[in-house]
């Protein structure tokens, strides 16, 4: 196995046989939707070559979760923040680089908030965490209660990214991508159905394998501190910039720099400490029942049913779709609906 770094995408030759030919290998490249966008487009001008290098046949694109992340932290923010009806006066300045950090952390105390619920519906005397705990109850009914709090609760892709559980993260996609289809991000939805069906049915068990084992990294080697690739490329771009003299123009400019907390000239510091404002915000969601359903609770801002959106604009594509086929259009014209604005670039 050959890394190279180059440019803003990532390179990772394997050889898929003992026998190595250039049939048996494939260059893996780890890349925003512009870079997979410019690979098939190189693809495709080159199908009338004779041999399978001059065709390109083994570039591979994989889509970077670096910035799939980023996508779903703003399709987030445009869903529960940025609406003037969600704000206060004081939450005028919300930030989306902050939407990170606030997805991970309410993700927390909401699940908490699920065991304590689910707790004081099965097991009497529970009236709090404390109480549950102090039941140390069998690893059987734990697995239980998981089960039925997992069907109840929104999976949480950062969490799965953390831990670098790939078969969670892939179970993740296709919720996201109806939100994506619903929030107007067509092109991320499409990439995500993209690569479900490259790996689980067009590419070969080997092929799939090696791409589901590589496209998380852990720099560090430290629990639950799995990165994306196209965050490490990204990450060593900005301290590649940083030593040709540019930090200056770095400060400037650069939106990464709360990203990689670089702000407090280190990567190396300890995490936040968060039990009071985890303890201020489950007493939060405790009194405002957030995870229960009250009949007649009333709200200032009703949360649309971006999924609910999004798969029903599936279905109607897919019939307008079948409509000009069956009108005689031909399939050229019919690939121009996935064309849309978003590049797949940083600046989501």
């Amino acid at each position: 196995m050959t890394n190279s770094m180059n440019g803003s995408f990532y390179m990772i030759l394997f050889t898929l046989d003992l026998n190595i030919s250039e049939d048996t290998k494939v260059i893996l490249v780890f890349g925003d939707l512009l870079t997979g966008k410019h690979i098939r487009s190189l693809l495709e001008s080159c199908t009338e070559e004779w041999t399978l290098w001059q065709r390109f046949q083994f570039c591979i694109y994989v889509m970077g979760l670096f910035h799939l992340k980023m996508a779903a932290a703003d399709a987030m923010w445009h869903i529960f923040i940025h609406p003037k009806k969600t704000r206060t006066p004081t939450d005028e300045n919300s930030l989306i680089e902050l939407m990170h950090e606030v997805i991970q952390h309410i993700g927390i105390v909401a699940h908490l908030d699920c065991w304590h619920i689910e707790a004081k519906k099965q097991i009497p005397g529970v009236e709090n965490l404390d109480d549950f705990a102090a039941k140390k109850l069998t690893s059987e009914t734990l697995q239980e209660m998981t089960r039925k709090i997992s069907k109840e609760s929104i999976a949480k892709l950062l969490h799965a990214l953390n831990y670098g559980d790939i078969g969670c993260v892939e179970t993740c996609f296709m919720p996201w991508a109806f939100i994506f289809q619903g929030c107007g991000k067509h092109k991320y939805a499409s990439e995500l159905w993209r690569y479900l069906e490259n790996i689980h049915f067009v590419y070969p068990p080997g092929l799939s394998h090696v791409i589901q084992m590589n496209i998380l990294c852990n720099p560090t080697g430290k629990r639950h501190a799995f990165r994306a690739i196209d965050w490490l490329v990204e990450h060593n771009n900005l301290y590649t910039k940083y030593l040709n003299h540019q930090k200056a123009r770095i400060l400037d400019e650069s939106p990464l720099l709360e990203m990689f907390c670089l702000e407090h000239k280190t990567t190396c510091h300890s995490p936040p400490k968060m039990k009071v404002t985890f303890a201020k915000l489950s007493t939060y969601m405790v009194e405002h029942n957030s995870n229960m359903f009250v009949a007649g609770q009333k709200t200032k801002y009703i949360v649309p049913d971006t999924m609910g959106k999004g798969l029903q604009a599936m279905v109607f594509e897919k019939e307008n779709r079948n409509e000009m086929m069956g009108d005689g259009e031909t399939e050229d014209q019919d690939d121009e609906a996935d064309v849309i604005d978003d590049d797949g670039s940083l600046d989501v």
